[in-house]
């Protein structure tokens, strides 16, 4: 069997937020209650945001996981 020979590469990434973030024309919400897919009801501690496809809601948890990959 041949050998096999692995080459690693670098990749750079850059990540800049710079301004207001979001489509064109849009207009940066100064708090969540301004932010039009946020539904927070009875906040609590020990909640976090989650998204359930369609808006952001607080969630109880005390365990953070990545989500789907």
């Amino acid at each position: 069997m041949p050998d096999i020979t692995i080459t690693p590469q670098t990749i750079q990434i850059t990540v800049s937020q710079t301004g207001t973030q979001g489509p064109p024309g849009a207009s940066a919400a100064t708090s969540l209650s301004l932010m039009n897919d946020v539904t927070i009801t009875g906040p609590a501690n020990n909640q976090f945001l989650k998204f359930n496809g369609s808006t952001w809601t607080n969630v109880n948890t005390e365990t953070i996981d990545g989500g789907n990959w």
